[in-house]
């Protein structure tokens, strides 16, 4: 198999995924509203009763309702929170309660309630289907209560049949409450206990109701149990935009990296998955080291007795003979001071008198070397002839004296 044939199969196979993902079909009415979601609340046919009653198009916020400021200082709105326990803090309520007496109108459902607003409401549930034992789950299905609307003329006056799982809980109402808010009583069960409740704060309402389970999918898209959310919907501002807060029961799901503008769109976010696969593809079967013939490279040359050479030639063709001297008496100096630690300096004799005490040269070869000192330190014109001599004399003395005395 070759490699542009597993290139080809694997781009094919990424574009016909990729495709198949971005076109699937919508789901009519999926299981929950977001599919982080465990339970059925807030759900997808929710969404689209929330369009019909306020003629806006909801949105789904996942912040706290005191870090939305948009949502604030914008217009009237409805306002809903729904789930098992609605965890709002004391300064997420002031916020609320200031937006609900500019106009604006709030749902709140729950089994569970914050301890603050069920002493400043009367918001203790109990009672219902949670205080009987139930054997099975066949004996809870079979269980039906009823709900009775007190306040909607729209709605018939008498009893409507209602699953005991769907309406489990009722507020108590015993107690007044520390607020100065009044109740009103929408709907009660068949123990004539309230299910569902209204306040009027300022210019807005606060309506609470005891079963979120009602409001789930399941049970909005049965005929016979879609009346009792309808009816609680209802009573929301019409002409209003609609802000739905998962964030009481899904937590912050707001991506929080900075890639969120592409992973916000699906075509972006489809994009960017296809790039990474393409990428891994890369490294998998492109990333290989690939062999090839390395060049035979040549030895380095040393071509520094070459240069002396040339260097040398040029100096002697220049007539630049005491030039040549100076350094040959140089490298003179340097043999001494590395092999035997003799420093020549001062005047000559004073400088040749260490090197006749260590090394005993012969006295005509030591002469002939003294006089190519003065001659390069010394005088001022240098002949070839007297070069040549003081280059025979310092080869003589190199091999008379390479090892220490001679030899």
């Amino acid at each position: 198999m070759s490699k542009g044939f597993k290139y080809g199969m694997a781009i094919a196979l990424l574009i016909v995924l990729g495709l198949s993902w971005l076109f699937q079909p919508e789901d009519s009415a999926p299981e929950t509203w977001h599919r982080a979601d465990k339970q059925a609340f807030g759900g997808y046919v929710l969404h689209r009763y929330l369009a019909d009653y306020s003629q806006h198009e909801p949105k789904s916020m996942f912040i706290p309702f005191k870090e939305d400021e948009a949502t604030q200082e914008g217009p009237n709105a409805n306002l809903i929170f729904i789930g098992h326990g609605i965890g709002i803090t004391e300064q997420d309520w002031e916020a609320i309660e200031a937006k609900i007496s500019e106009g604006s109108t709030a749902l709140m459902v729950a089994y569970q309630w914050p301890q603050f607003l069920v002493d400043y409401l009367n918001l203790e549930t109990g009672g219902g289907l949670m205080d009987e034992a139930i054997s099975s789950v066949e004996k809870l299905s079979e269980l039906e209560g009823s709900i009775h609307f007190k306040e909607l003329q729209s709605y018939p006056q008498n009893n409507i049949p209602y699953p005991h799982k769907a309406m489990p809980l009722s507020f108590k109402g015993e107690a007044a409450g520390d607020s100065s808010l009044e109740a009103r009583v929408l709907a009660v069960n068949e123990a004539d206990k309230a299910v569902l409740q209204s306040y009027r704060i300022g210019e807005g309402r606060l309506l609470c109701a005891a079963n979120p389970l009602a409001f789930s999918n399941y049970f909005m898209m049965k005929e016979e149990t879609r009346a009792y959310p309808s009816a609680v919907l209802s009573n929301l501002l019409k002409d209003a935009p609609t802000y739905h807060y998962e964030f009481y029961h899904l937590g912050r799901m707001e991506a929080q990296t900075p890639m969120r503008a592409l992973l916000k769109h699906i075509s972006l976010r489809g994009a960017l998955y296809i790039l990474l696969a393409l990428g891994l593809i890369y490294l998998l079967f492109g990333g290989k080291r690939r062999q090839r013939i390395i060049p035979e490279k040549a030895n380095f040359e040393n071509d520094n007795l070459e240069f002396l050479n040339s260097l040398s030639e040029l100096y002697h063709r220049n007539a630049h003979h005491r030039n040549l001297l100076e350094k040959r008496m140089v490298y003179f100096q340097d043999f001494l001071l590395a092999n035997y630690r003799i420093r020549l300096k001062g005047e000559a004799q004073q400088s040749f008198d260490e090197v006749v005490r260590k090394l005993e040269p012969e006295p005509q070869l030591l002469g002939r070397i003294r006089k190519a000192w003065i001659l390069a330190y010394f005088e001022t014109e240098v002949s070839a002839t007297s070069l040549l001599e003081a280059e025979k004399a310092l080869q003589e003395f190199y091999q008379a004296h390479q090892y220490g005395r001679k030899h």
